[in-house]
């Protein structure tokens, strides 16, 4: 009896280091559990083990927990050996007797071959002239709205222009580019944009300073503006480049400034929250190369990561594979280069000249494809990924 009392307490001294305080026993309900984040159904890519090490705790705090996803533990919880590549570690609640446990589990991640092999498919329909001050270089963005099938936003003559995707498996289709107007019909004069989430955008306009704005409307798209983005002091962020994407390089769950300027790629720290960013006035370097840097983001590995690209001069494209470990994007991770397939000439990667990179399965074909703009040209073409080889190895289970 007394060995049991000791493995109890001995438990529940565990669980309160995890959990980074003291936290009282109380009894669970079904209604306050019901709210609480059990485990994702399995899938191909995730594999779950359950291990037996249960624990007493309060349900609010838990339940905080969940949300503010803070239920990670480093490392295997467990002597038996993994596959090299998977990932796993976590806490997962349920309801036991009427009381909440929080039990380990190892939460799988199979290591998977980046999509880097590319076979030319065409060029998109070029933005209309005439509608503001013509320019070559070409930004494009996937976007998404209401749940719907990933579409395109292009900078390209100081303009947002908007294209429905009409791709089908096999092909990638987009309709004519329709102009992206204010919801007040007026016209918006940009100079870069960024995806934030989903149709949210930060806009960079003529004069560099940074705006929030949102993709609004079903029929007809258009750009609700927002607020400036601040810098640290509170004063309006003015962003040195118009190269540019938003994503969180440091791994604190807030969005990051990466920049491509004519040295490398930079990223400002976000010093302000999720939602609304308020970045630092200092630069801290990401890598050292050539001129003509454009960043890009992606998910190339299908891994649930999103994964750092960039193009340089004469249209060579790279990207870090993003990981589990690592205290930023591309910690670990070695640069490797994008392929291109079958271009239309010898020429073309050249004139390219900096590519932009927009990376998503347009075509609903379960493998990644590219939208490219350069920086010379007018450029804007699509690209559909080959399919990986199977990944090597298999999960020992423990």
């Amino acid at each position: 009896m007394r060995a049991n009392a000791m493995k109890k307490a001995a438990q529940k001294a565990a669980l309160l280091m995890i959990l980074g305080g003291a936290i009282p026993m109380v009894q669970a309900d079904e209604a306050n559990f019901s709210k609480l984040a059990h485990h994702r159904s399995l899938d191909e890519s995730r594999d779950w083990h359950n291990m037996p090490f249960p624990y007493e705790t309060d349900v609010k705090q838990a339940r905080d927990y969940v949300r503010k996803a803070q239920l990670t533990l480093p490392g295997p919880h467990t002597n038996k050996a993994w596959a090299p590549g998977w990932q796993f570690s976590g806490i997962r609640l349920q309801l036991q007797g009427g009381w909440l446990l929080a039990k380990t589990y190892n939460e799988c991640y199979p290591s998977k071959p980046a999509v880097d092999q590319y076979t030319y498919f065409g060029a998109l329909p070029a933005p209309t002239e005439g509608f503001g001050k013509k320019s070559e270089f070409r930004v494009p963005l996937a976007v998404r709205t209401k749940g719907k099938k990933h579409d395109l936003i292009v900078q390209a003559n100081s303009r947002l222009w908007y294209y429905v995707n009409e791709s089908k498996k096999g092909k990638l289709l987009f309709s004519e580019p329709q102009e992206l107007t204010t919801t007040d019909a007026k016209t918006l004069e940009t100079d870069g944009a960024a995806l934030l989430e989903d149709s949210k955008l930060i806009i960079r306009r003529t004069d560099g300073i940074l705006v929030y704005a949102e993709v609004v409307g079903e029929d007809i798209p258009q750009i609700k503006l927002g607020d400036t983005v601040k810098n640290a002091a509170a004063a309006d962020f003015k962003c040195p480049s118009r190269f540019f994407v938003v994503a969180d390089y440091d791994k604190d769950k807030k969005p990051d400034l990466i920049v491509g300027l004519t040295d490398g790629l930079y990223y400002y720290a976000n010093t302000g929250n999720k939602n609304t960013p308020a970045f630092s006035t200092e630069h801290q370097l990401i890598w050292r190369g050539t001129y003509n840097v454009a960043p890009g983001l992606g998910d190339i590995n299908g891994d649930g990561l999103v994964d750092l690209l960039h193009g340089i001069n004469r249209g060579t494209m790279s990207y870090w594979l993003n990981s589990r470990n690592g205290d930023t994007m591309i910690a670990g991770s070695t640069k490797k280069n994008i392929q291109l397939n079958n271009p239309p000439d010898n020429k073309f990667m050249r004139h390219l000249n900096g590519s932009h990179l927009a990376v998503e399965d347009f075509d609903g074909d379960g493998t990644p494809d590219l939208i490219i703009g350069g920086q010379e040209g007018g450029y804007l073409v699509s690209a559909r990924g080959t399919a990986p080889h199977v990944a090597q190895g298999q999960h020992e289970p423990h």
